[in-house]
């Protein structure tokens, strides 16, 4: 699980010089949205490549990750329960 953790922050680290932070939360929430679409077609797929699946919820992660990072009211507001399905 480390090298899971190492290689997110690294891939973090990578798109943030690549493509800059982040214009808005809203600009952020697209690409999230995105993302989570990509992961649902490979999940979805005919046939699964692990590879691909987890490429693609890799990028989710690496979406949350800078959305935690990047805004200073999310990263310092609290982090509180959310019900699910109510």
């Amino acid at each position: 699980m480390r090298d899971t953790y190492t290689e997110l922050a690294q891939r973090v680290e990578d798109v943030t010089e690549l493509y800059g932070e982040y214009a808005s939360l809203h600009e952020a929430f697209s690409v999230l949205l995105e993302e989570v679409g990509e992961l649902g077609q490979e999940v979805y797929a005919r046939e699964r490549n692990i590879g691909r699946i987890r490429a693609e919820a890799m990028d989710v992660a690496v979406v949350c990750a800078r959305i935690l990072r990047e805004w200073p009211l999310v990263r310092a507001g609290p982090i509180e329960a959310v019900r699910v399905g109510v």
